[in-house]
């Protein structure tokens, strides 16, 4: 089975954000770089594999966006190569992480993202109570 890739060029990333929400699945967002030896390598070690590719197609929508294609991704969310964000289906990031994980760990996360209880919302900041003299 192979991985589907959607590559996310110079559109905008809200029409997979709506897809995700439609599917209620999270939504799986890779940045890397054609120059970048990890990211070729988390491609071709971790995202070729069975396993990871038909767990990820089940339960994510997954977008690829190109490092130098998209600097307004790199500025809001890039810490390194490759750059993995988890969103929820809502569009909050529920994980994001850099570098790469070696298969298993990998896939322990984004399973662990996929079936975990959404963080509740807070009704507004919070507010401690003022101590008067």
């Amino acid at each position: 089975m192979s991985y589907r890739r959607r590559r996310c060029g110079l559109s905008s990333i809200r029409p997979r954000y709506s897809r995700a929400a439609q599917r209620k699945a999270s939504l799986f967002l890779l940045i890397s770089a054609v120059w970048c030896y990890w990211c070729k390598y988390f491609e071709q070690q971790v995202l070729a594999d069975a396993q990871v590719s038909k767990y990820l197609n089940e339960h994510y929508v997954s977008v690829f966006a190109d490092h130098d294609r998209r600097p307004d991704l790199v500025r809001k969310y890039v810490r390194g190569l490759p750059m993995i964000v988890l969103f929820a289906p809502d569009g909050r990031v529920r994980q994001s992480f850099a570098g790469v994980l070696k298969k298993d760990d990998f896939l322990s996360v984004v399973k662990q993202v996929a079936v975990s209880p959404r963080p509740c919302r807070r009704p507004g900041p919070l507010r401690f109570p003022i101590r008067r003299r």
